[in-house]
């Protein structure tokens, strides 16, 4: 939407495949930084040679390729924001800086608007968490740092059906569809 208020003469498809293919390489490039940041005991030439592979078949294998620039839609909108999220929880093992907990929080908190994965990948994290805990920090912190985030864009739908009288009726759909 923003991107189509800066180009309004562009056609929307248009504005929607670039900046798919954007994210498709941007994707990429994460997994490249991922892959060559793992500790490995390998020389730098093959862990970065392993890092290109990956990154290189994610743009050529047909179907990330398909869905990234003909059918883009909220299941490809999660790729980069998993990716982004699982680096940087890979970065807070490493060296627990509080910048990477914030960013971590607030790609939680915006990839909540667009799809339910966001859950799956919060508790994943969270329960990682509780079994190997962080140096110098609690369940509490961990809690406020990935649950809360992940549970306010939801509340704020919540809030918007109730403040539109749709609550009534997503309720009375539910219990229609769940009894059906």
């Amino acid at each position: 939407y923003i991107f189509k208020l800066i180009f309004k003469n562009t056609e929307t498809l248009k504005i929607i495949h670039l900046l798919s293919a954007f994210f498709h390489y941007l994707i990429a490039i994460f997994i490249f930084i991922f892959v060559s940041s793992l500790k490995f005991n390998l020389d730098k030439k093959i862990i970065y040679s392993l890092a290109l592979i990956a990154s290189i078949s994610y743009i050529i294998l047909p179907i990330p390729f398909y869905y990234h620039l003909m059918l883009f839609s909220f299941d490809q909108s999660i790729i980069l924001p998993f990716i982004l999220i699982l680096f940087l929880e890979f970065l807070i093992r490493e060296k627990q800086k509080n910048k990477y907990f914030i960013i971590q929080s607030s790609i939680f908190f915006i990839s909540g608007f667009f799809d339910y994965f966001n859950i799956i990948t919060g508790l994943s994290i969270f329960l990682f968490r509780i079994i190997l805990p962080l140096k110098n920090k609690n369940i509490f912190k961990d809690f406020f740092q990935i649950i809360l985030p992940i549970s306010l864009p939801f509340l704020i739908h919540c809030y918007n059906l109730y403040v539109n009288d749709l609550l009534i009726d997503l309720f009375q759909r539910f219990t229609k569809r769940t009894g059906i």
